[in-house]
């Protein structure tokens, strides 16, 4: 089920929704320079472009609250730096999902049409379906940014609804261990908890009074 996105103010900019102004809050509290919204790229129109001296390259940033990029926004992000169609190891990762996906959607019907399935078989049958359609999504998320990223000017990252990717995306802030002088930063989740709470609290909505 789908909610409807609310839109918030913050920083005198109107927001689509809390949770971009959530992020706007914790790129501000990390010390990160961002822009809302800041160029169309061929249909596709980021939700921020983060730079930090963390990054060599600028990062345009898609905020959904989800844990991976919907297949229609992943293509939409491919067509807009005009990448072409490869066949690579991305994209057999993707048939291998798809094709694990669908063999999961058979076993679960399966299992809710045997009548001496037990409520745990069933159960155990969702789960896996669940999790294959995680990994399907998280496959056509790769095949957009990763595959052909280093072509571009600039890097991609997907945020949810917490943002874990952050303290788990090794490309992002941690890749380029061969730049001289450089070191990496590294935030974990037990230092961007907190921060993250602090920014759902200054975005919390209040009353008037």
């Amino acid at each position: 089920m789908k909610h409807a996105a609310i839109p918030t103010l913050y920083k005198g900019i109107q927001f689509r929704s809390r949770l971009e102004a959530k992020y706007a809050c914790l790129f501000d509290l990390l010390g990160w320079s961002w822009e809302y919204e800041p160029l169309d790229l061929n249909g596709w129109i980021p939700d921020f472009l983060i730079r930090s001296p963390l990054f060599r390259k600028p990062t345009l940033v898609e905020v959904k609250p989800q844990a991976f990029p919907e297949k229609e926004v992943s293509a939409k992000i491919y067509r807009a730096f005009g990448a072409k169609f490869e066949r690579g190891k991305f994209h057999k990762k993707v048939e291998a999902a798809i094709e694990a996906e669908y063999y999961a959607e058979k076993a679960l019907e399966w299992a809710e049409s045997d009548w001496n399935a037990s409520e745990s078989s069933v159960g155990a049958a969702q789960a896996k379906l669940r999790k294959a359609k995680d990994a399907t999504r998280e496959a056509y998320g790769n095949l957009a940014c990763n595959a052909w990223k280093k072509k571009l000017a600039y890097d991609i990252l997907f945020l949810g609804l917490h943002p874990r990717k952050i303290a788990n995306d090794t490309h992002l802030l941690g890749q380029h261990l061969d730049l001289p002088g450089w070191e990496p930063v590294f935030y974990s989740s037990a230092v961007l908890d907190p921060i993250w709470i602090k920014a759902t609290n200054t975005i919390q909505w209040k009353a008037p009074r």
